[in-house]
């Protein structure tokens, strides 16, 4: 039910929809807890290609692609040596069944999962700046999973979103003077940030009016942001200096995790002696 995919009519509402026309078919002599299952794989498949024909054997498309060159174009020629464009989806489909003493399949759980890993990935390489290699990097993913459990008419849906920026700044083998002598440096310069958002929701068929929002369960959204220097002294002595800051904060649905900051600093010297 995101994106693109709208366009097919899936996701919690249209298996809701599906599960009412069963539900109330007096010709179907079928439980509500098989209805439901039923409702919950067809209502969450967008392209169900070769299913009728092939049933659940037939492989569903998975699919990833990377763009490289794209540093040819417009203004990116003018500071990128190379750009690189990624972007790929994934899904799984998962049932547990029991056998009956009359021989038939029972349903006790299923599990749909779908994930753009990432939705947008971009990689760029910059021209020398200052001697030094530059290089850059954002991520953008989302990851969503339905869990139904049909005895209890409910399905549990767990949503997970990330964004992470990093670069990273190195320079080798520039030379320093130092008491008469000429040494080899090595520097380098790191940074990273990253956002991950979990929220869980609970949607309850046994109920009507039947909610299409769901009931918000609980969500977490988690923060991280560390720079780091490393300089290399002529291979022998090295030093890296860092700090990281990472936060926890429950979303408007709480949270069993409470909310918190943790700071952490460190200094690394390393001295070889031969």
């Amino acid at each position: 039910s995101s994106f693109v995919f709208k366009i097919f009519k899936t996701g919690i509402d249209d298996v809701n929809k599906r599960y009412e026309r069963l539900k109330f078919d007096n010709s179907d002599k079928r439980s509500n807890d098989l209805k439901l299952a039923e409702a919950f794989e067809n209502g969450l498949e967008a392209i169900p290609l070769g299913r009728k024909i092939f049933a659940s054997i037939f492989p569903r498309p998975n699919y990833s692609f990377r763009w490289d060159g794209l540093e040819k174009f417009g203004l990116l020629s003018g500071f990128a040596s190379r750009v690189t464009l990624d972007h790929a989806y994934s899904s799984t489909y998962r049932r547990r069944w029991k056998i009956t003493p009359t021989g038939g399949e029972v349903t006790e759980g299923q599990q749909v999962s779908y994930a753009f890993s990432p939705l947008v990935g971009v990689n760029i390489t910059f021209k020398p700046l200052g001697q030094g290699n530059l290089t850059g990097g954002f991520r953008y993913g989302t990851s969503t999973l339905y869990d139904l459990t049909p005895a209890a008419q409910k399905i549990t849906e767990s949503n997970t979103s990330d964004i992470t920026v990093t670069a990273n700044y190195s320079r080798v083998g520039f030379e320093i003077p130092f008491f008469g002598l000429s040494l080899s440096n090595d520097l380098d310069i790191t940074f990273s940030y990253s956002l991950t958002k979990n929220n869980r929701r609970l949607f309850d068929f046994s109920k009507f009016p039947f909610k299409k929002d769901g009931d918000p369960l609980e969500g977490t959204n988690r923060t991280v942001i560390e720079p780091r220097i490393r300089y290399t002294l002529s291979a022998r002595v090295s030093a890296s200096i860092y700090y990281k800051y990472t936060r926890f904060k429950p979303d408007a649905a709480g949270s069993r995790v409470p909310g918190s900051t943790i700071n952490e600093g460190g200094l690394d010297i390393r001295v070889q002696i031969t």
